[in-house]
């Protein structure tokens, strides 16, 4: 099987923490989420489960496993 580096896909450029601004909401790539708002110390977004829509959070990327699932790419807006 093909790894990403052999296909060239290029994923994008995460955002960093320090570059997030509280509030805003970010394009990304979550474990349970796409779009997410940043309240300053981690991502809220709308999870679907088992026909049940809730809110949930989760932690930037650069947080590191097991927590860290959130890559944002892009603010909104």
């Amino acid at each position: 099987m093909l790894n990403d580096s052999e296909l060239d896909i290029d994923e994008p450029e995460i955002i960093g923490i320090q570059a997030l601004v509280a509030g805003a909401a970010y394009f990304g790539d979550g474990r349970n989420f796409d779009i997410a708002i940043w309240d300053g110390s981690e991502f809220h977004g709308l999870r679907y489960k088992l026909g049940d829509t809730f809110m949930d959070t989760e932690w930037h990327y650069d947080r590191g496993a097991p927590h860290g699932t959130f890559k944002p790419y892009k603010v909104m807006g």
